[in-house]
C-alpha cells in the first residue's frame, strides 16, 4: 500500500524515466534514447553515442507508448497494488 501511494503522491512522473527508452521531436526530428538523468524541465538522453539535453515537452513516448497512456498506467498500476495491499490487511485481520 505504501509503495503505491508513493508512487502516485511521492515521486514526479519524470523521475519514473529514468532508463526508459524515449522519442523525442525536436527540430532535427525524431531522437530516440535512453534517460540517463532527469532535471527539473529537462532531460539527458543517451543516442547513438551521444548524449543530449532535450526539454521535457518534446517528448512524444516513453517505451513505445504515448505519455498519457504511460501515466495512465503508471497511476493504475499504484492504485492496484494499493488496493491489493488493503485485500491483505482485510484478510489478515479477519481471517488469520
Amino acid at each position: 500500500m505504501i509503495y503505491g501511494h508513493y508512487q502516485v503522491f511521492g515521486v514526479r512522473s519524470e523521475e519514473t524515466y529514468l532508463n526508459k527508452n524515449i522519442t523525442a521531436l525536436t527540430f532535427r526530428g525524431d531522437i530516440t534514447g535512453k534517460v540517463i538523468q532527469t532535471k527539473h524541465v529537462t532531460v539527458l538522453i543517451a543516442s547513438d553515442n551521444a548524449t543530449m539535453e532535450i526539454p521535457m515537452q518534446t517528448i512524444i513516448k516513453i517505451n513505445s507508448l504515448s505519455i498519457d497512456e504511460y501515466e495512465r498506467n503508471r497511476i493504475l498500476w499504484a492504485i492496484l497494488q494499493t488496493a491489493l495491499g488493503g485485500i491483505l490487511i482485510w484478510i489478515a485481520i479477519f481471517f488469520l
